[in-house]
């Protein structure tokens, strides 16, 4: 995982508050399976590093087509999204569609 990339994911499971106190944020918990259902233009979820991102309000203004986001619609894009070299700017953005973290299947 890239420094930036790591960075972003470990704010991502807090907030800092202007007097830099952190505070724990209580995050949702999908399966494998649950993120598996939702692999079209009506919802598209992705993982990336163990995190799990809607990103069905975003297909139509990925700047790479709605396509590559579809064709990892329900599984782990981490590969592909770390392969492409996304700027920091790329993973904010990716930041607002975050949902939750990846368990193992029950």
């Amino acid at each position: 995982m890239s420094a930036t990339l790591r960075r972003v994911h470990q704010a991502d499971s807090c907030i800092i508050s202007p007097t830099t106190e952190v505070v724990n944020v209580q995050t949702s918990k999908y399966t494998l399976t649950e993120v598996a259902d939702h692999q079209d233009m009506t919802s598209c979820w992705i993982i990336i590093e163990n995190k799990v991102y809607d990103v069905t309000k975003f297909l139509f203004e990925h700047p790479g087509g709605y396509d590559i986001l579809l064709e990892h619609a329900g599984r782990d894009a981490t590969c592909a999204f770390e392969d492409v070299g996304h700027s920091r700017d790329a993973i904010q953005i990716l930041q607002d569609y975050c949902i939750g973290d990846v368990i193992k299947n029950k």
